[in-house]
């Protein structure tokens, strides 16, 4: 982008989404093509684990997030986000939930899936007054996220032709395109993210839709593997 001279809220946007972890949401995505999520949640963790690590030199070549200060900060910021939440996350396992029943790891994942609305509902929060201001930019915005998940992910799955197994090749798609950009809500200013708002918002659609976009992609090979 610093090359080609593309700079402003769209190009941050998708600086954003390309330097994100997986979206929490993967291995489910995967899950539902009728694939082993196992490496979706492995790359998953990897990806959460390093990202305050890995966003350094992006945000650093990007002039929007600020000084090197403020990088580090970011940085700080994500890192501590990732702590906080996995550290809250083993203590309840080894505290509350120990031996989980299946029951029990059932209701859980319907309590995650009514979270992840909540989550969704909130990061779309910017869509409902740019539908009643703005229709156009809308429908704009949405047809340019749509092309950059949905492409991310078939130009990851062609170019994966040779993975280990069917579900890498298909965790390796879906994460390619569904990235945790609300995470960076957490750390970046509010002068960076304000402007972006409406991208993430229209870019959750292709995200839960991607089982129903590319469903027939993901499954071509599933019977020969």
């Amino acid at each position: 982008f610093l090359v080609i001279g593309f700079n402003g809220p769209m190009a941050v946007a998708i600086i954003v989404m390309a330097s994100a972890c997986s979206s929490i949401g993967s291995p489910s995505l995967t899950m539902l093509t009728g694939n082993d999520p196992a490496p979706a949640l492995r790359l998953l963790i990897v990806g959460t684990a390093l990202l305050p690590l890995t966003v350094l030199p992006v945000f650093w070549l990007s002039p929007e997030v600020g000084s090197i200060g403020a990088v580090w900060l970011t940085a700080a910021k994500l890192l501590g986000a990732i702590l906080l939440a996995s550290g809250t996350a083993f203590v309840i396992r080894h505290i509350w939930l120990p031996n989980p029943t299946k029951e029990t790891l059932q209701s859980l994942d319907g309590l995650s899936a009514i979270i992840m609305a909540i989550v969704v509902i909130g990061l779309m929060s910017a869509v409902g007054p740019a539908l009643k201001s703005d229709p156009g930019k809308v429908i704009a915005m949405l047809a340019i996220t749509c092309a950059i998940n949905l492409g991310l992910q078939v130009v990851t799955w062609f170019s994966l032709a040779v993975a280990p197994t069917q579900s890498e090749r298909v965790s390796w798609s879906v994460i390619a395109g569904n990235r945790n950009m609300g995470l960076f809500l957490v750390a970046l200013p509010q002068a960076v993210t304000d402007p972006i708002l409406l991208y993430i918002g229209c870019y959750q659609v292709p995200m839960f839709l991607t089982p129903l976009l590319l469903g027939w992609l993901y499954k071509s090979d599933a019977n020969s593997v």
